[in-house]
């Protein structure tokens, strides 16, 4: 029976989604860095070129079925956290001088969310069981005698990793650390009384 939800269509188009991802990103990329120095059409191009040489790598294709999802969810996040900071009574222009650029922090976390999610892609794309850079056999390193180790691949293992209670206490010093080297560092605004 033929649902809403019922998207088995679309995977006989699922290329053709992948093609126009991929060119409406290289598009806006390259219209961004080249505006000045190429004409749009040339940009449209080589854009075109590129989409179809990514397209036809298997291991692009399952970057993207890996990324795009984790992008969405990092996305809706970062809406539904604005909306509720506009709830409590915060103003837009707050938020227009955090993305502008003048705070580095604002920006050092988006690419820490973006070097995670894509080092997660690549890992479970090159490096996930039946992988040709991975040795089938048991016997891979010292660590696997260790219980607590996790010894195996694929991104069950990745997330294993991430979540650890180590990891996360390592996430959570780094961040104490680089909360309190932000705060210290920063001039303060001396104001004289009359």
């Amino acid at each position: 029976m033929a649902t809403f939800l019922d998207i088995t269509l679309l995977e006989h188009f699922r290329v053709i989604l992948y093609f126009i991802f991929i060119f409406a990103i290289l598009y806006a990329f390259m219209i961004v860095v080249f505006k000045e120095k190429l004409e749009k059409n040339i940009i449209a191009i080589i854009a075109f070129a590129m989409s179809l040489i990514v397209v036809l790598s298997q291991s692009t294709r399952e970057i993207i079925d890996y990324v795009a999802p984790s992008f969405f969810i990092v996305m809706l996040l970062i809406f539904f956290a604005i909306l509720i900071y506009t709830f409590i009574g915060g103003k837009e222009q707050d938020f227009r001088t955090l993305i502008s650029g003048r705070e580095d922090s604002t920006k050092n976390f988006i690419i820490a969310i973006v070097v995670i999610i894509a080092l997660g892609a690549l890992g479970r794309t090159f490096f996930a069981e039946g992988s040709p850079f991975i040795n089938d056999g048991r016997n891979r390193n010292i660590t696997d005698t260790d219980p607590s180790s996790i010894g195996e691949t694929g991104e069950e293992e990745f997330v294993a990793t991430i979540t650890h209670p180590k990891v996360l206490g390592m996430i959570a010093l780094l961040l104490v650390g680089w909360g309190a080297v932000l705060f210290l560092s920063m001039t303060q605004k001396v104001t004289k009384m009359k």
